[in-house]
């Protein structure tokens, strides 16, 4: 078992909610916290960082390094996170690993006053492709102190307004492995992933992590007690709650419709129905529109089954719900 499984791991459990009351790495030193960065506007009562994307992605990236000493980056303005990188000698990359602090400019310079522009920052939370992103944010302004999104790398702006200037992806020095595939076999991109930790003689399975590259054989001493479907990799939970591994990839079909917001039909109204009846959505929204609440719907009916979070009714979801 030793000799099978060489390759990089560390744990990485996407922030997918916002901070919680208490998170140090999102409240003031004056406050109690570990940050340096200023109070976000408005001020949130429970972590004073936000909202701002400043304060929000240095505690996000020094939670993902676990380093209450707040050295991954500094809190300056936004698009200077890309000269901080440099400064500390950071990887800078176009492509997109998890925990990666994505910055943009605004404006023609990225002078420390931040006169033409401060910026923005996100960090990478989830990977559906090297073109398709889930990340985790804040915002200097907003009433909503924290929030996700997909981003799709589009003309390379990733999703930015034509003010903004996307610079790249400063890896997080916290995580050491990819998701990013180097062929099917090895698509890892969920976040119900496995982690390996030397034991007594044996390597266990714990927590949440995830892998750079090659195949996982488990010892055939691991019993697997549930099975779960994601996306199109089909996982196995091991007895007495130590983790999940991959078991194989799933087929789902190629022709199968994909449902998102905006949409109507009798696809959409059947998809309705089984979330009414599963009780994540009322009787009177069986409209056959997928409307904002068929979207939360769908949305929480993901996040509660550990599907891909994105709103979208995709195979992997009918799958789920049993719509094929």
């Amino acid at each position: 078992m030793k000799e099978m499984i060489q390759m990089a791991i560390k744990k990485f459990v996407p922030r997918l909610q916002r901070p919680e009351a208490g998170n140090k790495y999102y409240i003031t030193k004056d406050a109690g916290g570990y940050s340096n960065a200023i109070k976000g506007n408005p001020t949130d009562p429970k972590c004073n960082v936000l909202s701002n994307c400043v304060g929000y992605g240095y505690g996000r990236g020094n939670e993902i390094s676990e380093d209450p000493t707040m050295s991954f980056l500094a809190p300056v303005n936004a698009e200077r996170f890309y000269d901080i990188a440099i400064q500390q000698g950071r990887t800078i990359e176009q492509t997109p690993s998890l925990g990666a602090t994505m910055v943009w400019q605004k404006g023609e310079t990225r002078e420390p006053t931040g006169k033409d522009g401060a910026g923005h920052v996100a960090v990478v939370e989830q990977i559906i492709n090297d073109e398709e992103i889930i990340t985790s944010e804040s915002g200097y302004g907003c009433q909503n102190p924290f929030w996700t999104q997909t981003r799709k790398k589009g003309t390379g702006n990733w999703g930015a307004g034509p003010d903004y200037k996307f610079l790249g992806f400063i890896r997080n020095p916290g995580i050491t492995a990819s998701t990013r595939p180097v062929n099917d076999t090895t698509k890892v991109d969920q976040p119900y992933l496995v982690r390996l930790e030397k034991g007594t003689g044996i390597y266990s399975i714990t927590g949440v992590v995830v892998v750079q590259t090659g195949t996982i054989t488990v010892s055939t001493k691991y019993t697997i007690v549930e099975e779960t479907t994601i996306k199109d990799t089909k996982y196995g939970k091991l007895k007495s709650g130590a983790g999940w591994v991959i078991l194989a990839k799933v087929e789902v079909p190629v022709s199968a419709t994909i449902m998102r917001e905006g949409d109507t039909g009798v696809d959409v109204l059947k998809l309705q129905k089984k979330l009414i009846e599963l009780g994540y959505l009322q009787k009177d929204c069986a409209t056959g529109k997928y409307d904002t609440f068929t979207l939360c719907a769908v949305t929480g009916y993901q996040l509660k089954t550990g599907l891909l979070v994105d709103g979208v009714c995709g195979p992997a979801t009918q799958k789920s719900l049993n719509l094929n």
